[in-house]
């Protein structure tokens, strides 16, 4: 077992010289023969290594024993140790997660803190073969996809902190070989009574599972393993395929993605999926994975959704429609309206002239005189009529050209330009004496076919909109 170790080392670049190593010790045997082999091979191949032991407040008497009997070995080595402790059970309830998810996100925290106090490399933990086999086995029973049948991988970034680096010396090692090496150099290890209970699907496929597979398959670790290896192989060329064919079309901004319709459909399924699980991973603090079924659900639910539809994907992130793209984003997000001028709504400023008014990247002008300005939007209004620079009234209406002078809601006009829902209400208009006579959308004005005005004084100003 050292050799094959030294060889994972190596070959894997787990730990490279001069580097410290937290090692994950919880008095079981695989963390007690991990440690006691990272311990011989430390000298030769010139690394540190620090004790790491957490309590994770769930078995109370006999899990500080755990500790103790890991700090005893720690001590007997002369190597330096940390204990920690936790209250997973409170943090469950608080998190509104499940007492195993629990366990697994304090002790992280936990190794992650000690490893960059200590400014160490990476974490080692003892994850052997069956713990591949029973990996596997678990995601292939909850709907994983390839990525998830490639299992665990010897070296890969740590849950939840990805910028430290988590390595399994052991995993190409049997359970046998494990106990086996206990016996030969009479390693004390202690036995984690929890892991007796079948209620949790990983006990339940470790006590039920795995041992009839076993007598009837001797060499499944070794199925599994290939298994991982051609599975990774798969994965990371998708991934590959993803980032530079996929990625490419997405635009990200601070706290969102987006990708056009068009562009989506063009992508095939496995790329889709591939898109959303990234954006949402990317998007959100805790780096949670988005799973199967949730993905395939949102897949479905984007064939069918109309411009403006909102669904939740949960950690703050949310799947929003648009008229022609795709938006994953923070719910926080700020939303980015380049192509349109806006005011705010509720805007209503009269306009009287002869003063310029400047607003939300307007420009407007009320000129004496009916007189052409070589300008492109200029209309002529009668002197006196109440002109006013505003956002739309609930039911209004407009009478655009081309209706033959017919009148359309301006609601209803906005969907035909595919204006966004969240913006309608602050895109400018003006209305001379109630009836609006021009909208601004993007760059360009558009007016009423036939402006109702009085005509009474038969004289005109010039208002001028740019």
């Amino acid at each position: 077992m050292l050799s094959v170790v030294a060889r994972n080392v190596k070959e894997h670049d787990l730990i490279a010289p001069g580097q410290t190593v937290v090692v994950s010790v919880s008095g079981g045997a695989d963390s007690v023969s991990l440690l006691h082999v990272l311990s011989r091979l430390s000298q030769g191949m010139r690394f540190r290594i620090h004790v790491a032991s957490l309590d994770h407040g769930i078995r109370g008497e006999a899990a500080a024993r755990d500790v103790q009997h890991v700090r005893e070995i720690a001590t007997r080595s002369r190597l330096p140790f940390t204990a920690g402790s936790a209250n997973a059970p409170t943090f469950a309830q608080r998190e509104g997660i499940g007492l195993e998810e629990a366990a697994r996100r304090v002790r992280y925290d936990f190794l992650a803190k000690l490893a960059l106090r200590h400014d160490a490399a990476c974490v080692a933990v003892g994850h052997h073969a069956l713990d591949q086999v029973e990996t596997i086995l678990m995601r292939i029973i909850r709907g994983s996809g390839i990525k998830g049948l490639r299992g665990m991988r010897m070296s890969s970034p740590m849950p939840y902190h990805e910028e430290l680096t988590l390595v399994r010396p052991l995993l190409n090692i049997t359970r046998e070989e494990i106990l086996a090496y206990c016996v030969e150099n009479r390693l004390e290890y202690r036995h984690d009574s929890s892991n007796d209970d079948t209620g949790h699907l990983r006990n339940f496929i470790r006590h039920q599972i795995v041992p009839p597979l076993l007598d009837r398959y001797p060499h499944l670790p070794r199925s599994f393993e290939r298994l991982a290896a051609a599975a990774g192989a798969d994965h990371d060329f998708m991934e590959s395929r993803f980032k530079n064919a996929v990625l490419p079309l997405v635009e990200q901004q601070a706290g969102a993605w987006r990708i056009s319709r068009s562009d989506y459909q063009s992508c095939h399924e496995a790329m889709r999926r591939r898109l959303l699980r990234e954006a949402f991973r990317c998007l959100q603090d805790r780096k949670c994975e988005l799973n199967s079924d949730t993905t395939l659900e949102i897949i479905d639910w984007i064939k069918g959704a109309q411009a403006g539809k909102v669904r939740d994907l949960g950690e703050g992130i949310q799947l929003r429609v648009s008229y022609d793209s795709l938006h994953i984003e923070r719910r926080d997000a700020e939303q980015h309206f380049a192509d349109y001028r806006l005011i705010a709504s509720g805007t209503e400023i009269p306009l009287r002239g002869p003063d310029e008014i400047n607003v939300g990247n307007l420009r407007i002008e009320l000129l004496d005189g009916e007189r052409r300005t070589g300008r492109s939007t200029a209309v002529h209004v009668p002197v006196g009529a109440d002109l006013r620079l505003r956002t739309r009234r609930e039911g209004e209406r407009f009478r655009p050209k081309g209706m033959a002078g017919r009148s359309r809601k301006i609601k209803d006009w906005m969907i035909d330009r595919k204006i966004p829902r969240q913006i309608r209400d602050q895109i400018p208009l003006v209305s001379l004496d109630g009836a609006v006579i021009a909208i601004c959308v993007g760059d360009t004005w558009h007016l009423a076919d036939r402006l109702q005005m009085r005509t009474d004084s038969g004289q005109f100003r010039t208002l001028v909109l740019e």
